[in-house]
């Protein structure tokens, strides 16, 4: 069988989020591949978005992480050539 992955963006990330945090936060819908937050080379904080590859899910349009204290957007991810 084979699974279908969709790279998705997750916004309005805090400040102080890392990978492992928003990988743990996607793994609560389904499986994830990989996380990653994009750092500010300059300040080396978050951006505040990030990018998370997942298996194919329904919940993934939006979700409230209680844990984050704060309502993050999940879009898909454009696709880049």
């Amino acid at each position: 069988m084979e699974v279908n992955y969709v790279k998705l963006y997750a916004g309005n990330l805090p400040w102080s989020v890392t990978d492992t945090d928003v990988q743990n936060l996607f793994n609560d819908i389904g499986p994830v591949q990989s996380a990653q937050v994009i750092i500010d080379r300059d300040s080396g904080r978050s951006r505040g978005f990030g990018f998370v590859q997942m298996e194919q899910s329904d919940a993934t349009h939006s979700c409230v992480s209680p844990g984050l204290a704060r309502r993050i957007r999940v879009l898909y991810a454009a696709a880049t050539t």
